[in-house]
């Protein structure tokens, strides 16, 4: 009888127990996966800076290339022109 109402009693009390054991436990987890997401994300918005800054040069270089190809081809244009009306 001594056993039962002992278990009756202690039961609820070990049992809020174990629940702020688990919430205490489970917040530090959130607080550390929230922190290397962070890390993360900052890691990831860095590379992503710098891959926008390389298609921006690459863009430029393209750019550049086409316009010269452009230049080249107004001339080259210009001789077949002048070729055919001769």
């Amino acid at each position: 009888m001594i056993i039962v109402g002992g278990y009756i009693l202690l039961r609820p009390i070990l049992i809020r127990y174990g629940a702020r054991l688990q919430e205490k436990q489970s917040a530090k987890e959130d607080a550390k996966v929230s922190k290397e997401g962070l890390i993360k994300e900052k890691e990831q918005d860095k590379k992503a800076r710098n891959d926008l800054q390389w298609g921006a040069n690459a863009r430029i270089r393209q750019r550049k290339a086409a316009e010269g190809q452009i230049q080249d081809g107004e001339e080259s244009d210009s001789d077949d022109l002048q070729e055919l009306l001769e």
